[in-house]
């Protein structure tokens, strides 16, 4: 079992006592996601006392808080990675997860905070730049890059830019500038350290919330840990096995679909009859709905897309967007509010 310390290898925070949660809110034997100062952790309910651990996995940093306990072992949702709940050590490997000292008082359970671990690479040559300082597309007075987008053609023009400026550059919309990630590692980093870093677009959420479909895609803080448990549990490897039967059902339906029009004589459209069976199949297991996509017209799902998307374009992509500025990760089609200084 690793134990954090102020010596531990990567960037060092400040150490201390942090309040974690109410005891009472944490039930059962968890794995409970959390976070403390800016670090995620995930705390577990032991026969010994409570363990508190690093909160992602050291293999590609999911959140071990979504996780399941298996008798004493935690098990990672993304890669079935084990990991003994007493000591932190995986089963079948050399890695340990990072333990933190943690201790209940009064009801409420507390986290001995120190460096945590990295399993990021450094940058070369260290430090921050500011946003100021980072390369990019000269534009116009006022106006920025603005004439330059073309939102038919926006991925194009962010890759190229890319390709010229480098993996982290800037550009300007009026003015405000915009941040653009295309590095993966990099924007795995960022993605990370939400919600407390970075966040999404602030009028992401008023936006959804106006359309009727608010929820884990437009909250944040600590709405967002708490939906995004409740959908992660959806997709939790029990769960699925359950999920079975429906995805079968579904998938019959897309192979009828095919067979009806094979004895029609009429094209088949992949692309739209693979996009209504995911749309079909991800409804039925979020909201447990059967909308049958696959079952209606053929123009059922263009007509949602093209109330829903203007709709949404309009809403979170005005001409001077909000906020100080923004990361836009062309791979990883994610923004977020992005700080003065950047890593460098």
């Amino acid at each position: 079992m690793r134990e954090s310390s102020s010596a531990a290898t990567g960037t060092p925070r400040a150490t201390g006592r942090v309040r974690l949660a109410r005891t009472a809110d944490l039930r059962g034997a968890g794995p409970h996601a959390a976070s403390a100062m800016g670090l995620d952790l995930v705390a577990l309910r032991t026969p010994a006392g409570w363990r508190v651990f690093q909160g992602r996995c050291p293999h590609q940093g999911a959140l071990l808080g979504e996780g399941e306990l298996d008798g004493e072992t935690l098990v990672c949702r993304n890669h079935r990675w084990r990991f003994g709940v007493e000591n932190g050590e995986r089963q079948g490997g050399s890695q340990c997860l990072t333990a933190y000292p943690a201790f209940e008082s009064g009801g409420e359970l507390f986290v001995e905070v120190g460096a945590p671990f990295h399993d990021e690479p450094k940058q070369a040559g260290g430090g921050l730049r500011r946003v100021s300082d980072l390369p990019g597309p000269g534009g116009l007075p006022l106006l920025g890059n603005f004439l330059q987008l073309d939102l038919a053609r926006l991925h194009e023009i962010l890759e190229g830019w890319a390709e010229r400026y480098g993996p982290l550059y800037r550009y300007r919309m009026g003015p405000r500038s915009v941040v653009v990630v295309s590095d993966p590692h990099l924007s795995q980093q960022v993605l990370r350290q939400r919600p407390e870093t970075f966040r999404r677009l602030s009028n992401v959420e008023p936006v959804f919330a106006e359309m009727g479909i608010a929820g884990v895609f437009s909250a944040e803080g600590d709405a967002w840990r708490a939906q995004r448990r409740l959908a992660m549990e959806a997709l939790s490897h029990r769960h699925l096995k359950g999920f079975y039967p429906t995805l079968r059902r579904v998938g019959e339906r897309l192979l009828e679909r095919w067979h009806r029009a094979a004895e029609a004589g009429s094209p088949i459209e992949i692309v739209d009859d693979l996009k209504r069976f995911t749309v079909d199949v991800t409804t039925f297991l979020t909201f447990g709905h059967d909308i049958d996509t696959l079952g209606q017209g053929d123009e059922v799902i263009q007509r949602r897309l093209e109330q829903v998307f203007p709709a949404l374009n309009g809403g979170c992509s005005p001409f001077f967007p909000p906020g100080d500025s923004f990361a836009h990760g062309p791979t990883t089609g994610w923004t977020a509010p992005w700080p003065s200084c950047v890593p460098g």
